[in-house]
């Protein structure tokens, strides 16, 4: 398998080639996941200078830390690079960079006082968007005197105080993640981002469409599936085409009881080989109609949780 360094944190880890992109996974940056980064970004910034080493890739490698802690996917080039800098998700005080230290412990936890381990704090001060260990220390040191977390050793938690900072300034926590399927069709892509991501988004999910890059089944593609799903509440997988990589990524998502909402398109219906009698589709004729119906059915599963 071919290793190359990490532009953002430098460590050398496995990668691999998916038509233009490169994926990196497993280094500091996505401790427990992977990020996609163009080739030509890459090599035009192998040889980066101060400003980009000592500014720009600590907050991108920030970016990326935190979006794979959140199961989100990140597809770096020229263009989202310059869009993810200049946007407002990028901490700037000092105080929104210890609030990201905040939230994670937050995300790590179900009440105060329970402990999180963070090993080796040398290659974990991008949870802070800080680029160097000194800089992480320092906002650690900053939120003890606050009353804000505790530490011991690697051992740290969020007192009271810090939990409700942590639970006022972070993303809404209420939310549930839910994994689209769909087969290789673009246009059947783009319809179901205009008309159901929006309706899913209102009934108190987070809506994310697996992207597929290809037609055929590629078992790394598979894989990436398998880790994303596994941070799901719900998936909803549309049966039209029969694709295979949505089957497959289905029928894991039911074996680690995750609720699957089936779906297939009217016109194509007749030609599913359904694998099991409990798998009852809903059909549909085009997307506005199942946007209202995933909506019927959503808000009748709230009413009765």
């Amino acid at each position: 398998m071919e290793n190359k360094r990490c532009l953002f944190c430098e460590q050398f880890v496995p990668i691999t080639r998916h038509g233009d992109e490169l994926r990196f996974r497993n280094c500091y940056c996505a401790p427990e996941g992977y990020y996609r980064i163009r080739q030509d970004y890459y090599d035009n910034n192998q040889e980066a200078g101060y400003r980009e080493k000592t500014e720009l890739f600590p907050q991108l490698s920030g970016y990326i830390r935190e979006r794979s802690e959140a199961n989100e996917e990140v597809s770096l080039s020229d263009e989202t690079v310059e869009k993810i800098l200049n946007s407002q998700q990028i901490p700037v005080t000092i105080e929104e960079k210890a609030n990201r230290l905040l939230r994670y412990l937050y995300s790590q936890t179900d009440a105060p006082g329970t402990p999180v381990l963070i090993h080796r704090l040398s290659v974990q001060f991008n949870l802070t968007y800080w680029p160097n260990l000194q800089e992480f220390v320092y906002i650690i040191e900053q939120l003890k005197e606050q009353g804000m977390i505790e530490r011991t050793g690697s051992s740290f938690l969020l007192t009271g105080q810090g939990w409700q900072e942590a639970a006022s300034s972070g993303r809404d926590t209420s939310r549930k993640r839910c994994t689209l399927l769909l087969p290789h069709d673009e246009q059947l892509r783009e319809a179901w981002e205009q008309d159901l991501v929006p309706v899913i988004d209102k009934l108190g999910y987070t809506p994310f469409l697996l992207p597929w890059n290809n037609e055929e089944s590629d078992p790394e593609e598979q894989e990436d599936a398998v880790s994303f799903i596994e941070g799901s509440q719900l998936v909803i997988a549309d049966l039209t085409g029969q694709a295979p990589d949505v089957m497959y990524a289905a029928g894991y998502a039911l074996g680690i009881r995750i609720p699957v909402i089936w779906t297939v398109q009217q016109n194509k219906a007749a030609e599913l080989v359904i694998p099991s009698y409990k798998i009852r589709p809903m059909l549909w004729d085009d997307t506005p109609e199942l946007a209202a119906k995933l909506q019927q059915k959503l808000a009748a599963a709230a009413s009765r949780a």
